[in-house]
């Protein structure tokens, strides 16, 4: 489409219906003037459509060169235009219409309806009336014959319907594909042939990688984790106290003279509580390496490594390792604390209270104290980009995601060539379904012998008694050990009557 914004000098309407006029024309431009093209929103990419910004900034262009506006027009009126233009279904949100939702700058994608009421302009009844006053030799006749004649041809000639078919994600594919490529960028910063020499790859998490990458708030923190895995809330109230001390201490807090290195204490007993190092066993050997080989020859790349490294962690470990370094950052920069004689007992004191909580090898014997002690400080001073999302690291993954799921045109759901797309499932899923399917079958014939009542006896004894030797359990759960056979119907023995006699019968009679 035409990205030109600016308004003809032809549409400054004047006269009756100037507001329908204004309408259609802002409607026409607005389809044929605002650049569309490919578009993402979160895991989904969407042709043809366009954001809220983009489109918001481009309808404020065009009023404020329509000599209908002028110059004065707000953004805020824009903005309400653009929520009458949606309302009026001239585009709609590429999620659908079942969120009603108010038009709002953003990112959210919009794409134009198909169906939209802004229609072409009907013929004219002149046109029409020229036709319908036609004279009948003008007009042309058509037999059945021949309609029927045309329309098998058309039908003989019908393309078969478009259907677009993407490839399903599901989660372990997705997981996998950050986890591929979070791998691979790492063993690419640190210019390694393989991780295999300092990382097990089969005790990485994709999920999350994807939860670390995915789930952040504005501060920078990984959220949507778990309350119960989360920081306690007197813990968080404790090192807030100590970063703004001494002011906005709590009320509740009771001061007395050494208060804050109590609070301290209380902090780093918590973390020294911890059951697991919160890089986790699994990753000391990564971080011991990449840090040891790089730390003194090359600054930016073990700055990348180990934001790349940062992402193996898990998604708990992670938020409170973020909250733990800004905390220790803070309170070194905090001249009002008194926890030590000066800044370097004070960072002295940081690293050794909590070092052990942050980096700790799982053999006692290969502990580096001196480097896991250098390594936290490194991560205060450093916090800030280490613990960073790379962009183009989720730029990469949605390109990859995108390949893997590249729609494709198939011509007819009926078409035996149509390509069709199955899910994996594990061995042991596959393996559960058949016996359950087997055992449903089972089940249904069974019923199906004891309910059948046209089965003379004998042959549904006989079956049974096949079913309960071959398949006990099954028999014994839907039976029980009751005798589903009825007993054999009694035998109906004829009986001799001896009838009176007709002079016996006299005899009472007259008796």
């Amino acid at each position: 489409m035409n990205s030109n914004i600016v308004a003809n000098e032809d549409d400054d309407f004047s006269g009756p219906y100037r507001a329908t006029k204004i309408w259609n024309t802002i409607i026409r431009a607005f389809k044929h003037g605002m650049p569309i093209g490919r578009r993402r929103r979160y895991m989904k990419v969407y042709d043809k459509a366009f954001t809220a910004t983009e489109a918001l900034e481009w309808m404020h262009k065009y009023l404020k060169s329509n000599p209908n506006f002028g110059s004065d027009i707000t953004k805020q009126q824009t903005v309400q235009l653009m929520g009458k233009l949606l309302k009026a279904r001239i585009f709609e949100d590429v999620q659908g219409s079942k969120k009603k939702r108010e038009f709002a700058e953003g990112g959210r994608v919009y794409r134009f309806n198909q169906s939209s009421p802004a229609k072409d302009s009907r013929v004219p009844l002149s046109a029409r009336m020229d036709l319908m006053n036609a004279a009948p030799g003008q007009k042309t006749v058509i037999s059945k014959s021949e309609k029927s004649k045309t329309t098998s041809k058309f039908k003989s000639l019908a393309i078969p319907k478009c259907h677009l078919v993407a490839k399903p994600l599901s989660l372990e594919s997705m997981e996998a594909v950050w986890r591929m490529v979070t791998l691979h960028r790492l063993q690419k910063t640190i210019g390694y042939n393989t991780l295999e020499e300092f990382l097990d790859a089969s005790l990485v998490n994709g999920r999350h990688i994807m939860h670390n990458c995915l789930y952040v708030n504005k501060s920078g923190v990984v959220g949507n984790v778990n309350t119960k895995d989360q920081l306690p809330h007197w813990i968080l109230s404790a090192m807030k106290c100590l970063v703004h001390w001494p002011n906005k201490v709590d009320d509740n807090f009771a001061i007395y003279p050494g208060f804050e290195k109590d609070v301290f204490r209380a902090v780093s007993e918590y973390f020294q509580g911890l059951t697991e190092p919160l890089l986790t066993h699994s990753l000391y050997e990564t971080i011991t390496n990449v840090f040891a080989v790089w730390s003194m020859t090359d600054e930016e790349r073990v700055k990348q490594a180990v934001q790349l490294a940062l992402l193996l962690i898990p998604p708990s470990n992670r938020r409170k390792l973020h909250l733990l370094l800004r905390f220790l950052s803070k309170i070194h920069n905090n001249n009002e604390l008194q926890l030590a004689q000066n800044s370097e007992d004070l960072r002295n004191l940081t690293v050794d209270t909590f070092y052990q909580s942050v980096l700790c090898s799982p053999d006692a014997s290969d502990m580096d104290t001196n480097l896991a002690k250098h390594f936290l400080w490194y991560l205060v001073e450093n916090h800030d980009f280490v613990m960073q999302v790379p962009c183009d690291l989720r730029k990469q993954v949605e390109e990859r995601l995108s390949e893997i799921q590249r729609v494709q045109v198939v011509y007819s759901s009926d078409d035996k060539g149509s390509t069709t797309y199955c899910r994996q499932i594990p061995l042991s899923a596959y393996e559960k379904e058949s016996l359950q399917h087997s055992t449903e079958a089972l089940r249904d014939l069974l019923k199906k012998i004891v309910a059948d009542e046209k089965m003379n006896f004998k042959e549904k004894r006989k079956r049974l008694s096949e079913f309960q030797k071959l398949y006990p359990k099954i028999y014994e759960n839907e039976l029980g050990f009751r005798n589903p056979i009825p007993a054999a119907p009694p035998l109906k023995i004829q009986r001799n009557i001896h009838l009176p006699r007709p002079l016996r019968r006299l005899r009472t009679l007259r008796s």
